[in-house]
């Protein structure tokens, strides 16, 4: 099946920084394998506001190209749909846990954790996330628990998507359910019922497919977030809450107000030739396509380089080393996965694809061209090019 293919630039410099936002925060809260103290950074929370920042990323980008499957083909294709999303999610998921049970049951000596059968059921079924607040996570699989959520987020979306006449009306209607189910689990004090539906964030999804709404129906509320001012204080608060914490307002609703600043801060990005902030370099692009590793890989890294440095040095290894060695070790593990392992799969992903999404850099003229048209909007590649 041949489609033109969907280009938002930049992208992948959101799914690089937010990526290395997690690894460098996880690096630093568990410092405390190498015996040195961990850095308080982590207690603010700024790592899930990066993973809110994928979902949102996520919402966006699958609402887009749903939306658009079905203005050229009247439908969605569930069965397209669910193929694209196993192919491109479950090799690498399944390679890791299974990585991560072999580890801790025949190699004692990298020292992994044990995995039980129940938290091994929960990681085999995709309930990461219910693994993560029922107190039963295996520690270097901690960060899986997102997928698993996606992965509940891509079971309903194309239904959504293709059953609703009016995609807005949909989009907020999760948005409002979702809020609605939070309070209801909030008032009845269920305390472990409350974590999951507060990690499961579906709304912060929506809200990444209301951005995509309003771009493609050319909103009139399109100027106003392209514009400097909301650009300037986007940003300005992405980068406070790096820097220094994020700003809290009220815990029920401070992912689903970062989730809007990061939907403004992806159209710009992405669709704004006045962008304050271009994403699109090849640094960026490598680091985004391969950003699913980086996401999966850090936590097992740091465990074996617990094993191997405890070995070596024999005391407390430099902090500075430590995070030196998880990012390299991070990068070049998730280099390698991509490269030899994950774009087999992608290849294969595409042949169910009736809308394809480019995840690299189009010919510089095209983009120019584009961008000097003053036109927002993604870019439809050529399917020669």
């Amino acid at each position: 099946m041949t489609a033109d293919r969907i280009y938002f630039k930049g992208l992948n410099g959101i799914r690089a920084i937010a990526a290395l936002t997690v690894v460098v925060i996880h690096t630093g809260q568990y410092l405390y394998l190498f015996d040195l103290p961990p850095s308080p950074r982590y207690q603010w929370h700024w790592q899930s506001y990066a993973v809110t920042l994928f979902f949102v990323l996520s919402g966006f980008l699958i609402t887009y190209l749903l939306l658009e499957e079905k203005k050229r083909t009247a439908t969605v294709s569930l069965k397209g749909f669910y193929l694209r999303r196993i192919l491109r999610i479950w090799p690498l998921y399944y390679l890791v846990v299974i990585g991560v049970v072999v580890a801790a049951e025949f190699l004692p000596a990298l020292a992994f954790p044990a995995i039980s059968p129940k938290q091994l059921a929960l990681y085999a079924f995709l309930l990461a996330n219910v693994a993560s607040v029922s107190g039963t996570v295996a520690t270097p699989l901690t960060p899986l628990w997102s997928i698993g959520v996606e992965e509940q987020f891509y079971a309903i979306w194309p239904v959504i998507i293709k059953k609703s006449g009016n995609a807005l009306r949909a989009l907020l209607g999760v948005i409002f359910l979702y809020l609605a189910v939070r309070a209801v689990c909030t008032v009845a004090g269920s305390q472990a019922l409350n974590a999951l539906v507060a990690e499961t964030r579906i709304d912060c999804m929506a809200i990444g497919g209301v951005g995509a709404l309003l771009l493609r129906e050319k909103s009139k509320l399109l100027p106003y977030l392209y514009s400097y001012p909301a650009q300037v204080a986007c940003w300005g608060i992405f980068l406070y809450s790096s820097i220094w914490k994020p700003i809290h307002i009220m815990s029920s609703i401070d992912h689903e107000l970062y989730s809007v600043i990061f939907a403004i801060i992806i159209l710009n990005v992405s669709t704004n030739p006045r962008t304050l902030v271009n994403l699109e370099n090849p640094f960026c692009d490598f680091l985004g396509k391969i950003s699913y590793g980086l996401y999966v890989y850090h936590m097992p890294i740091i465990f074996l380089l617990r094993t191997i440095l405890k070995s070596s040095f024999g005391n407390q290894p430099a902090a500075w080393l430590v995070y030196v060695l998880v990012l390299g070790g991070t990068i070049v593990a998730a280099y390698l996965s991509y490269r030899f392992f994950e774009l087999p799969f992608l290849r294969l992903k595409d042949r169910f694809s009736i809308v394809l999404s480019q995840g690299f850099a189009v010919g510089h003229e095209v983009q120019a061209a584009h961008s000097q048209s003053g036109s927002t909007g993604p870019v439809p590649k050529d399917p020669e090019g």
